[in-house]
């Protein structure tokens, strides 16, 4: 794993790890392909959760964002928006697979046929730092 997310994810609750093959099925079934630092998180710890900052972030583990994406099929298949995480209250992360690889974005879920989504990063790492300096 990257040594600037390993750093900004320092003290998450990590899951057990992701089999390549799972990522790379996820990635057929969704549409997408993740950024690199986000495959290589995955096959180090398949979710996990924690204070990024003075923000709290859950990321979902594979099946979670399947079982998700299913939820909001609709409209995931409209504006290839993948959830893949939230910050336990009201706003949610997602993967905007109009990019290749993905970027990510930002989106209230109640609200996502509504309001724009709001751009993040093009990888985790950027995400994390982001979310470090933004509050």
């Amino acid at each position: 794993m990257d040594r600037t997310i390993k750093e900004l994810t320092r003290g998450f609750s990590y899951k057990a790890a992701a089999r390549r093959e799972w990522i790379d099925d996820a990635e057929a079934k969704l549409d997408l392909i993740f950024p690199q630092d986000y495959k290589d998180f995955l096959a180090y710890s398949n979710g996990a959760e924690g204070r990024a900052g003075k923000s709290y972030l859950k990321l979902f583990s594979l099946d979670r964002i399947l079982k998700v994406r299913d939820l909001y099929l609709n409209y995931a298949i409209q504006s290839k928006l993948i959830l893949f995480g939230n910050d336990g209250a009201t706003w949610s992360y997602a993967f905007d697979s109009k990019s290749k690889p993905a970027v990510i974005v930002g989106v209230d879920p109640i609200a996502m046929d509504i309001d724009p989504p709001k751009y993040y990063a093009d990888t985790l790492a950027g995400f994390l730092q982001y979310l470090f300096k933004d509050k």
